[in-house]
């Protein structure tokens, strides 16, 4: 169960930073090796308080520590005077930016696929502008299942173009105008070797799909995007 209060709970990422609790993960800021990342000013916060900045002997799955988790407190969390006595600072550039309530950060989708030991093919990207690439050698259980890439970026659209193009036999290539796959669809089931126009979104959210069969032929393809502002 999970109780969120109204209105100030009521956002995208702070649910899903509950939900993430719920799911068995500590904040990203308690991690055993966190003081190689940050510096808590415990002087800055009321002693009440403390029991939140302790270490948690949790697992770290491998994986790197995570300025922008949505599982990481902001920098002026339980200060006793803010924006004047920040409680964490990063290291060693203090002026990274920590704690979002935004959503999932591409590493915490990461961790919650390790931590349940889920093989999929899935990623979020959030830079300005970036590239990704595909094959059925990726897909689910070598090459019959789907992956899944969730553009979000920080401006107001997504443009996306496709540079490179081979999907063979029923393989296909499907791109929505949003978050979920219930989304309007930007590029319909396309394989083959053509390459199609410039995909714009509506919004700042895109995602793409591909979706592979065991075929005996390698199918595989190349997007780069960036962000209209």
């Amino acid at each position: 169960m999970v109780s969120l209060s109204s209105p100030d709970c009521m956002v995208y990422g702070v649910i899903q930073h509950e939900a993430m609790h719920n799911l068995g993960f500590y904040h990203e800021h308690t991690r055993t090796d966190r003081d190689n990342y940050i510096n808590i000013l415990w002087q800055n916060m009321d002693k009440d308080y403390w029991k939140n900045f302790n270490i948690m002997d949790g697992n770290t799955l491998n994986l790197p520590y995570d300025y922008t988790s949505v599982m990481h407190y902001h920098r002026y969390a339980f200060s006793r005077n803010e924006p004047l006595l920040p409680t964490i600072v990063p290291k060693p550039d203090p002026t990274v930016q920590i704690g979002q309530r935004t959503g999932l950060s591409n590493l915490d989708v990461k961790k919650i696929n390790a931590f349940y030991s889920c093989n999929l093919c899935r990623e979020k990207l959030v830079q300005l502008s970036g590239s990704f690439s595909g094959s059925s050698n990726s897909a689910t259980d070598g090459g019959g299942g789907n992956c899944l890439w969730l553009i979000q970026v920080p401006g107001k659209k997504v443009s996306l173009q496709i540079v490179n193009l081979s999907i063979f036999s029923t393989d296909y290539i499907k791109v929505y105008d949003g978050l979920t796959k219930s989304s309007p669809v930007l590029l319909a089931r396309t394989s083959g070797l053509k390459l199609s126009k410039t995909l714009v979104s509506s919004g700042r959210n895109m995602l793409v799909e591909f979706v592979s069969t065991s075929s005996s032929k390698l199918s595989i393809f190349k997007a780069i995007y960036t962000t209209v502002v």
